[in-house]
């Protein structure tokens, strides 16, 4: 894990100093892009941290005559390295469409004390960092 310092100040907020580990920056090892709705569709990455991956993909047709668009999310144990979206899930999106495939996960730091300029501290502080990979696809037909 590596350590991250971020430094912040603004008009009402004082100089502040936090430190977050991070893990190793998420791989997707076995990217594609062209898929079969048809066939489930296995995601594998390597890398991260403890938190969850969130896994979404994206796709759009538009012609004459019809534009359609399908999205969805999932959500992952990043210490199983592989997450499958089932056939009933990759039905949302339009066959033949075209669009992007994106692996995230977010490191939160909650309630840290930041200074407010006039006194005091802002309760209620979250600072993240988000690491992802993505990839463009193609739904076949």
């Amino acid at each position: 894990m590596k350590n991250h310092a971020a430094h912040g100040r603004g008009a009402d907020i004082g100089s502040f100093r936090l430190a977050m580990d991070l893990a190793e920056p998420i791989r997707w090892t076995n990217r594609q892009e062209s898929i079969d709705p048809r066939v489930p569709l296995r995601i594998e990455w390597a890398g991260g941290g403890t938190e969850p991956i969130r896994i979404t993909l994206s796709a759009g047709l538009q012609g004459p005559e019809e534009r359609r668009f399908g999205s969805l999310v999932c959500t992952a144990k990043a210490q199983d390295g592989t997450f499958t979206i089932p056939v009933s899930a990759l039905a949302t999106l339009p066959p033949g469409g075209s669009g992007g495939i994106i692996l995230y996960q977010r490191t939160t730091k909650n309630r840290f004390e930041v200074p407010v300029v006039r006194g005091g501290s802002a309760d209620g502080s979250e600072f993240q960092l988000v690491d992802q990979t993505s990839g463009p696809i193609q739904l076949l037909p």
